[in-house]
């Protein structure tokens, strides 16, 4: 297996930065079009469950899923991407360069994939945040005679 040629700064411990060419690298490698691999999601939630659990059998009884799994799951990523990611120890798993940065690039996708789900479900529910400022006289005295108008007026299947 080829390990990626990576220059990573290593801040401290648990921290790196990743460097525009190596970023590109692997962006590239995710962005091809005619790669498939990423469309499920299920290994990218696999790789992710490993690092935060540090360990491939604590991932998969949190995924309730076999270990064996999770550990071809893994290695499906590894030979997909044709880079080394995980580093496995008896007393757990440690990230290669290229399994850090992946790990980044992950993290940026979940998140993104969380905002996304809560916006879709924003819309099937037909959810509508309506923010109403006014000063304290008004707020106290005025607009509580109008709140029940406004709330009709909003929920009108938007």
């Amino acid at each position: 297996m080829n390990t990626m040629n990576t220059e990573i700064n290593m801040i401290n411990a648990n921290n790196f930065v990743v460097t525009q060419q190596s970023r590109d690298k692997l962006m590239s490698l995710l962005n091809d079009k005619e790669q498939k691999m990423f469309k499920d999601f299920v290994k990218i939630e696999t790789f992710l469950a490993v690092v935060r659990e540090k360990s491939f059998s604590k991932a998969s009884r949190k995924l309730g899923i076999s270990q064996p799994a999770v550990t071809q799951q893994i290695k499906l990523l590894e030979e997909y991407l044709n880079i080394q990611i995980v580093d496995r120890k008896k007393n757990g798993i440690n990230l290669t360069k290229a399994g850090e940065e992946l790990f980044q690039v992950f993290l940026r996708l979940e998140k993104q994939m969380l905002i996304t789900e809560k916006e879709i479900l924003k819309l099937v529910n037909k959810e509508l945040l309506f923010v109403l400022g006014a000063s304290p006289v008004i707020g106290n005295h005025v607009l509580p005679a109008f709140l029940n108008d406004i709330q009709k007026e909003i929920s009108n299947g938007v």
